[in-house]
């Protein structure tokens, strides 16, 4: 540790008990609120640094190391792990062509930066992301780009997390950077929905609450134009997430975005700019493979780290204390197994929620007599799903 990242850790844990105590106080809703406005407000750039040297970034790929997901690693070693922290990042990829000068997987190594980053600071497990994933009707036909259709989509994350929870994982956080909200969230009420039983699910994107640090009109944004895709903006996210060698800037091409209509009623990606519809909920979009077949959406001439690094920070700073505080409830089970936790009666499904007898099952070839645990597999609603596409 040098002294950099000294004060971004005093920084980051300052600003954690400072926004549990004063939210309320300085008139916001939430801490998540106050972590944004201060991180925007009143830290400034030498702060914002320290605090990237704390999380780590730009973070190097891990995609093969056993110390951060789970599957690579001897189970032997994981169980306990599992049964201690009950949660997980999930991270949702995309292969998309985001130009010459990025790789298409680009949004899934952008998530698994922050997922790298929170596995450090709090140890919570990471999941083997998925691959390809969903896309709107606009990016089709596009070189490079794989479109998972919407149905197979959504069970795809739906299975995933019907099998991180029978686990042991009940804290899941579905990260993702590709404006997948529109299906993912799909799965996780689907999740709800069938089973009704006690889980904490979030999706989440690194951009969507980041306004200010993307919209050229606030004073904290460094960039010189709206994020839209594959631009200014996401270049210079790749640049500060890492890895270093995912990108190389010798190829970037600039492109004027265009559509079919003189003012879009939309938001740009990300919900960043107002409109009276989000980008998917409106058909068509500009197609790309006609107006901008490079890939890229906008000028990513200007692109640099120091750009992204604090939307980036308070980001993380933001996810970090989300599963800070939901970790500490999925681990007590007074407060977890409760109905504010669950759509079905507790009593009903509280056995499918208990842990694993993993130390019995594992280490003595035997489920125990006594053992109450029911696999989320024997629900009669799963059961029924089985097998059924």
């Amino acid at each position: 540790m040098n002294k950099l990242y000294e004060q971004g850790e005093q920084i980051v844990l300052g600003l954690f008990a400072d926004a549990e105590k004063n939210f309320k106080q300085e008139n916001f809703m939430t801490p998540f609120e106050y972590i944004l406005n201060h991180g925007y407000d009143n830290l400034s750039d030498q702060d914002i640094k320290a605090v990237a040297e704390y999380y780590g970034y730009p973070q190097p790929c891990r995609l093969n190391d056993p110390d951060y997901f789970f599957c690579h690693a001897p189970f032997g070693k994981v169980y306990r792990e599992i049964l201690d922290t009950r949660s997980v990042i999930f991270v949702t990829g995309s292969m998309e062509l985001h130009g010459a000068s990025s790789n298409l997987f680009q949004d899934g190594h952008q998530c698994l930066a922050i997922a790298y980053a929170m596995r450090q600071k709090t140890g919570i497990m990471l999941a083997f992301p998925t691959g390809a994933g969903s896309h709107p009707s606009h990016h089709c036909y596009m070189p490079g780009t794989t479109i998972i259709p919407e149905k197979t989509h959504i069970n795809t994350i739906f299975w995933n997390m019907i099998g991180l929870y029978n686990m042991g994982f009940r804290n899941i956080i579905n990260l993702q950077n590709h404006g997948q909200e529109y299906v993912n969230q799909h799965a996780i009420h689907k999740f709800g929905k069938t089973t009704g039983c006690p889980a904490i699910i979030m999706e989440t994107e690194w951009y969507t609450w980041q306004m200010k640090g993307f919209d050229p009109r606030y004073k904290s944004c460094k960039f010189k134009s709206n994020f839209v895709h594959a631009d200014e903006a996401e270049l210079s996210y790749q640049m500060a997430t890492g890895p270093e060698d995912c990108y190389d800037n010798s190829y970037k091409v600039k492109t004027n975005p265009a559509g079919g209509l003189r003012y879009a009623p939309t938001t740009k990606a990300g919900a960043m700019t107002p409109g009276i519809s989000v980008w998917h909920q409106f058909y068509p979009q500009g197609i790309e493979w006609k107006k901008t077949p490079a890939g890229v959406v906008g000028d990513p001439t200007n692109a640099s780290a120091e750009k992204a690094i604090r939307p980036l920070c308070v980001y993380s700073m933001q996810l970090h204390f989300y599963i800070l505080e939901s970790m500490k409830v999925v681990k007590d089970d007074k407060q977890f197994l409760t109905d504010d936790f669950c759509l079905g009666p507790i009593n009903e499904v509280k056995d499918y929620a208990l842990m694993p007898p993993y130390e019995s099952m594992l280490l003595h070839n035997k489920i125990p007599s006594d053992c109450k645990w029911k696999s989320i597999y024997r629900h009669p609603s799963i059961m029924a799903m089985m097998g059924v596409d």
